[in-house]
C-alpha cells in the first residue's frame, strides 16, 4: 500500500477497535473500508452457532429495504458463498477467484437477486471460528465496473487479522454478556417448561414439532408461547431470537 493508504488504514483501525459492539463494528467496517475499496452494496453478515443468520447483529449498507427483506427471507440460504464454497479458515476472497463466471452467473442468487439490481461481482472477508463460518463481509460492485484488483485484495488481506480479532472479541463479549443477561432474566421469569419451549423455538422448531418433542398438544404449546410473550414483554415469535 502507498503511504497515504497506510495512513487511512491506520485511521480505520482506530475507529473499528473502539466500536464497542459487534453491530457497530459492522457498521463502521462497511462505511470506512469504502474509502480504500469502492463498492455499491455491502453486507456484514453474522452467523450463529447453528449456521443461521443472526439478523439482529447483521448490517447492510446501501441495500434497498425491500431487497434486504428478500435477502433475509430467501436468498441468504441460496448465496453461492454458502452453497458452493467450502472454507476451512478465515480468508479474504474475490468472487471471480472462487467460482467461474459461468457458475456464478448460473446461480439462483445471481439470476434472481443480483442481476435485477445490476450487481455483478464482489469481494470480502470470511471469518471462521472452530470450523464454522461466523461472519461474512461482502462488498458488491455493479455490472460493468472493473473486477477487484490484486492491490485491493492486498488491502483486504492486511485488514483480515484485525477484522478477525475484533469479531472474536465482540462475539465473545456478546455471548458472555448479553446472552447471559438474557438467560438469567428468562430463568427468573419463565418456568422450566417455558424455557424448554423457548429453546426449541430458537432451534427453528414449529409449534407442531415442539408438541411432538415434548409430548403435549399444539394448543398447549400456543398457550405456553402466549404466556412467554407476556412475561418477556414481546409480541412476536421472531423476537425470541
Amino acid at each position: 500500500m502507498t503511504e497515504k493508504e497506510w495512513r487511512m488504514f491506520n485511521d480505520i483501525l482506530l475507529e473499528i477497535y473502539y466500536a464497542g459492539s459487534l453491530e457497530t463494528f459492522g457498521e463502521r467496517c462497511l462505511k470506512l473500508i469504502r474509502i480504500l475499496i469502492p463498492y455499491t452494496q455491502g453486507y456484514f453478515l453474522v452467523i450463529d452457532e447453528d449456521g443461521r443468520l443472526d439478523v439482529a447483529h447483521s448490517v447492510f449498507e446501501n441495500v434497498d429495504p425491500v431487497m434486504k427483506r428478500k435477502y433475509l427471507d430467501t436468498y441468504f440460504a441460496k448465496d453461492y458463498l454458502m452453497q458452493m464454497c467450502n472454507f476451512t479458515k478465515s480468508m479474504a476472497y474475490r468472487d471471480t477467484d472462487l467460482l467461474t463466471d459461468e457458475k456464478r452467473r448460473a446461480s439462483v442468487i445471481y439470476r434472481e437477486y443480483f442481476k435485477p439490481q445490476k450487481l455483478d461481482m464482489g469481494c470480502g472477508l470470511i471469518i471462521m471460528k472452530e470450523g464454522k463460518t461466523r461472519v461474512f463481509l461482502n462488498l458488491l460492485r455493479k455490472c460493468g465496473e472493473p473486477d477487484v484488483t490484486g492491490h485491493e485484495m492486498e488491502i483486504l488481506q492486511t485488514f483480515l487479522p484485525h477484522f478477525e480479532k475484533n469479531v472474536f472479541a465482540y462475539a465473545n463479549h456478546y455471548v458472555s454478556g448479553a446472552e447471559n443477561t438474557i438467560k438469567n432474566r428468562e430463568a427468573d421469569l419463565l418456568s422450566g417448561r417455558e424455557q424448554e419451549i423457548v429453546r426449541l423455538v430458537r432451534k427453528g422448531y414449529s409449534n407442531q414439532e415442539i408438541a411432538r418433542q415434548l409430548l403435549i398438544s399444539e394448543a398447549t404449546v400456543k398457550k405456553h408461547l402466549s404466556n412467554i410473550f407476556e412475561k418477556l414483554g414481546i409480541s412476536r415469535r421472531t423476537q425470541l431470537f
